[in-house]
């Protein structure tokens, strides 16, 4: 996930989550099988310390508010982790199964890419 900070919030929204999400929902199937199996099943989101600041919208989720989209879409691929997690466990077949399944979120940091203008504090890093 490279993820996109900026643009209108529909396409950061669905760049950053739900175009992984549905991915990652039709792939479950095949992750079960393979759990089943005894083998190793990992699923590893790419998120973001904005994830800190963001809250979901209560009202509806689907429009997040301008401007805080992109953690608040970062903090929705925390939360898919942690119930796929959930779901992944309890579908299991047996405790080996549980055993072999990880669904994590990390973030890399701040990471200095040409997206980032660099101001003077930023140079000197």
């Amino acid at each position: 996930n490279a993820g996109v900070a900026t643009g209108p919030p529909g396409h950061v929204w669905q760049a950053n989550h739900l175009g992984h999400f549905l991915f990652v929902q039709l792939l479950t199937p095949l992750l079960l099988r393979t759990a089943a199996a005894h083998r190793d099943v990992r699923v590893v989101a790419v998120s973001s310390g904005a994830h800190k600041r963001a809250c979901l919208d209560a009202v509806d989720p689907r429009r997040p508010a301008l401007g805080r989209v992109y953690g608040q879409s970062k903090l929705a691929q925390i939360m898919h982790m942690r119930e796929l997690q959930r779901r992944l466990v309890a579908a299991a077949a047996d405790a080996r199964a549980v055993d072999c399944t990880r669904c994590v979120a990390v973030t890399p940091g701040f990471v200095m890419t040409n997206l980032v203008q660099l101001k003077g504090w930023q140079r000197a890093l």
